[in-house]
């Protein structure tokens, strides 16, 4: 959704992507298990769409 929305991928480092989109950077955890929803929300808020906008990507 992240690459949708125009994040391009930078690099990885262990199990975390970092996607940038100018001047905004944004590390995703990639791990084997269900993302909290609390770190979805956080990861959204950084990116400057409110989660409806997020969710149409």
């Amino acid at each position: 959704m992240l690459e949708r929305a125009g994040f391009i991928f930078v690099r990885q480092k262990g199990s975390h992507i970092i996607l940038i989109k100018g001047l905004i950077a944004i590390t995703v955890p990639l791990h084997n298990k269900d993302m909290r929803k609390g770190t979805l929300r956080k990861i959204i808020s950084q990116t400057g769409c409110t989660v409806e906008e997020f969710l149409k990507f």
